[in-house]
This record gives C-alpha cells, sequence and structure tokens, in this order.
C-alpha cells in the first residue's frame, strides 16, 4: 500500500470517528464506551512500578474466593519459580482452595497460568504484593464484600 493510499485510509477512519463523535453530542446515537467493564464499574486500577518482561496470562481481578479458617478471606496468594525465561509469578489459589508449592508448580506446568515473568526474584515479589494490596482494594468495596459462600465441595485452607 502506499503512502497515499495510507493517508487516505486514516482520513477515511479519522472522518468515521468524527461523525460519531459528533451524532452523540448532537443527540445522535450514543458512541460505544470502549472502556475495559472494571474501569467503566468505578473499580481500582491495578498499577505497579515493576512489570513483567513477559506479561502473564492470567487476569488480575479476583478469580477465587477461600474462606480461611481463621475467618479471612483469601484471594489471591502467589509464589514465584525460576526458569530459563526469569522468574515466573504463579498461583497458590486455585479452583477455590489454597494449594501447596509442589501443586501449584504442577499446575503451572500443565496449564502454563501466570502473573508474569520477571526479571528478578526481587520483582516478581514486588510485584506480588502489589497485587494483593489491589486485591485488598477490590474486597474493601461494598459490593467485593458481599462475596458469595464458599460452594460445598469445596475445600477450606488450613
Amino acid at each position: 500500500m502506499s503512502a497515499d493510499d495510507q493517508a487516505e485510509e486514516i482520513r477515511k477512519t479519522m472522518a468515521k470517528a468524527t461523525k460519531a463523535a459528533k451524532a452523540n453530542i448532537f443527540g445522535g446515537e450514543p458512541v460505544p464506551d470502549s472502556r475495559p467493564e472494571s474501569y467503566k464499574k468505578g473499580e481500582p486500577r491495578f498499577s505497579s512500578k515493576v512489570q513483567p518482561i513477559i506479561k502473564g496470562n492470567l487476569p488480575l481481578g479476583i478469580r477465587d474466593r477461600v474462606q480461611n479458617l481463621d475467618g479471612s478471606l483469601s484471594t489471591v496468594r502467589t509464589m514465584s519459580i525460576g526458569t530459563d525465561d526469569g522468574e515466573v509469578l504463579i498461583p497458590t489459589v486455585i479452583g477455590g482452595r489454597v494449594v501447596s508449592d509442589a501443586e501449584a508448580i504442577r499446575h503451572y506446568e500443565r496449564t502454563g497460568e501466570n502473573f508474569g515473568t520477571f526479571a528478578t526474584p526481587a520483582d516478581a515479589t514486588a510485584y506480588a504484593e502489589t497485587l494483593h494490596r489491589y486485591h485488598e482494594r477490590l474486597l474493601d468495596r461494598s459490593e467485593a464484600q458481599s462475596a458469595p459462600a464458599i460452594p460445598s465441595g469445596w475445600e477450606l485452607a488450613e
């Protein structure tokens, strides 16, 4: 595609976007909100100074809730393991229960699920601590405080 053709494509795209915006301003069809659903609901956003060198494949929001014997609630617990690519942060709350380190590693080897690969163990730990604080903020919200009961058949963490 020539530079002129590319410029024309950009002009067409911009014209469509401008038309949609004007329609919304002047009472036409609303422009869809393309922000992630969590932003629309006003949930806290995840932000970490330390970033993975390889992005993880797990969502950063609450996946599981485990009621601990002491009455506390676990949503995220992690460990990191050294690999040829770097330090991989893996979950140890899996399928509604807190699992052993060995089981978490087997789960990672079987599924590849992780929160990211980091340059150093210290970076992985810093990211994990930030993720933990993020989950605490999510749980502090009134919506998150009404966590569903643990389904029958799920094990309580020890």
